[in-house]
């Protein structure tokens, strides 16, 4: 659900939504975030969703993204989350970047993404 609210919600803002991770291609995805008891309507919409388990397959590298060029920096939580975020030097020094940038993008996180 951290991941599939905001992407949808977004996506029906019109806005382009990209994926990515530290070091790109799929994300792991906590089993767990799909139980009957914690699914929300949107991670049912994400199952299936063959555009959007795509990016989440294939997510961008985070070292080929150019986050001047994001109006929304959005940090997904999760456990995965909770071990990489905080210990990546790149995504660190993109995030100051676009932070200190000209285009001054909102940045937000969410639980284990802050």
């Amino acid at each position: 659900s951290e991941l599939t609210h905001p992407y949808y919600s977004y996506l029906e803002a019109g806005m382009k939504v990209d994926v990515a991770s530290i070091k790109g291609g799929q994300v792991p995805v906590d089993p767990g975030g799909l139980r009957r008891t914690a699914i929300t309507p949107e991670d049912t919409r994400y199952l299936n969703d063959p555009a959007l388990i795509a990016k989440v397959e294939n997510s961008l590298p985070i070292d080929d993204v150019d986050f001047n060029q994001h109006d929304i920096i959005f940090l997904v939580g999760g456990w995965g989350a909770a071990y990489d975020l905080g210990y990546s030097e790149v995504l660190a020094n993109k995030i100051g970047e676009a932070y200190y940038g000209p285009k001054e993008p909102l940045i937000g996180s969410v639980c284990h993404g802050a």
